[in-house]
């Protein structure tokens, strides 16, 4: 069925990798009245006092830890560490085996690529990308790709517009 075809409310959850269009996807979804569910893989480990919004999935040997906050309809990949006190924006996707140390900010609609590894206190700007194997000891601006290590800005969307 599609979309308009659907009559009364359904639960969904969007398993699209790519920020922006699970973005789209969501939020099409919800305007049709439609509810957000999350899926949390039961080898995945969430501390009580991590706060996950709707529509976010936590997938196997994944590790959110205290205090931190993931914004609806986020991905937390396989084996995934999301440490103490961070804060993920909406439309999130951390990619497979990336590191956030305690404290990390990640902005709306950005990918942390897989491997990637986030020093402790960075921010990452929203509509950002971080490549694979990328490791970030400074802070990131919004709409800017980053790749190497340390990792540096090779691409900057802001330049563009």
């Amino acid at each position: 069925a599609t979309l308009n075809q659907i009559q009364s409310p359904v639960s969904f959850f969007v398993a699209i990798g790519d920020p922006i269009a699970r973005r789209e996807v969501c939020e099409r979804w919800l305007e049709k009245g439609h509810q957000l569910i999350s899926v949390f893989h039961p080898q995945a480990t969430i501390s009580p006092s991590a706060k996950i919004a709707s529509g976010t999935c936590i997938m196997a040997g994944a590790v959110v830890q205290a205090e931190a906050q993931v914004g609806r309809c986020s991905i937390i990949n396989t084996n995934a560490s999301v440490d103490h006190d961070c804060q993920l924006e909406e439309y999130v996707h951390v990619a497979p085996r990336a590191v956030l140390a305690g404290g990390v900010t990640v902005g709306r609609n950005s990918w942390v690529g897989l491997g990637a590894v986030v020093r402790e206190g960075i921010t990452i700007g929203a509509n950002s990308l971080v490549g694979a194997g990328a490791v970030v000891i400074r802070n990131l601006p919004e709409k800017v790709e980053a790749y190497g290590v340390p990792a540096q800005v090779i691409r900057d969307y802001q330049a563009a517009l």
